[in-house]
């Protein structure tokens, strides 16, 4: 069995979380074997779908993410540590239209009828290093990650 990379598994909750808030209904997140084949998914994380598109750990760099569509499922993957949450943090304001203003205020915007058309992004930060030092401290390190920063001052960021 695949071990999910804690990183995955956070940014597959915090989909989960504000897909929730953006459409009204509960999103449940479900290991690859224990998803039902005859449905529409959402692949978060390095998957055996993710794999298809050439997407592993060793193709992507640690912060290199990719948002793709394929029939009607959704892949957000990325390398690790840091890829597949920026994948995720990616598609949640581009086409959500999720915004985290500081480290205590965001938006989500309310949209019941979410669909997205095809998609077919990836990326990298430009910049090794990103921080804003200090500035989010004390929100158990939430803001850094969905703002693409990888450092907390003089700590890295470990989501």
């Amino acid at each position: 069995m695949r071990r999910c990379h804690r990183p995955e598994q956070t940014a597959a909750k915090e989909l989960a979380a504000y897909l929730e808030q953006a459409v009204g209904m509960a999103f449940t997140v479900v290991t690859e074997a224990a998803a039902a084949p005859d449905k529409n998914h959402i692949h978060v994380g390095l998957t055996v779908v993710a794999k298809g598109f050439g997407m592993d750990a060793v193709a992507l760099g640690p912060e290199e993410w990719a948002v793709r569509t394929h029939d009607n499922d959704l892949v957000l993957a990325g390398g690790r540590p840091r890829g597949t949450p920026y994948a995720v943090y990616h598609f949640l304001e581009d086409e959500v239209g999720v915004h985290w203003w500081n480290p205590y205020e965001e938006s989500v915007p309310k949209t019941p009828d979410l669909s997205v058309g095809e998609l077919n992004r990836h990326g990298k930060p430009t910049f090794r290093y990103r921080d804003i030092y200090r500035l989010y401290g004390g929100d158990n390190g939430r803001f850094g990650p969905r703002n693409r920063l990888n450092r907390d001052g003089d700590a890295g960021i470990g989501r």
